[in-house]
């Protein structure tokens, strides 16, 4: 799982609570609708003709919804939970390291 620095402030989709700049949050996409089928591929968008007219149509919207710390890692056991804040920590040394080089 990445989690990302959050630029702006953001809610989170599950629990309703502010994300602010700078916090890490994990970012999720969800899928509304079904795709149809034709010849066993999945088509999101198909070209259908209404009154003559071809026109495109979308069977599937994708969001984008961003969800704080604690409910990207809800239901985690603790050796993922440490291999994720291993990382964040390996990440956040690098980026202090990188701006005493470049100074």
């Amino acid at each position: 799982m990445k989690l990302t620095q959050a630029r702006q402030k953001y809610k989170c989709h599950e629990c309703k609570k502010d994300i602010n700049k700078g916090d890490k949050y994990k970012k999720k996409s969800l899928k509304f609708g079904s795709p149809t089928y034709i010849n066993g591929y999945a088509e999101e968008e198909t070209v259908e003709k209404i009154n003559g007219t071809p026109v495109h149509v979308g069977h599937v919207i994708r969001v984008t919804a961003q969800l704080c710390f604690n409910c990207a890692t809800k239901g985690m056991n603790n050796i993922d939970l440490q291999v994720v804040l291993r990382k964040e920590i390996k990440e956040s040394i690098n980026n202090i390291q990188r701006r005493i080089n470049n100074e």
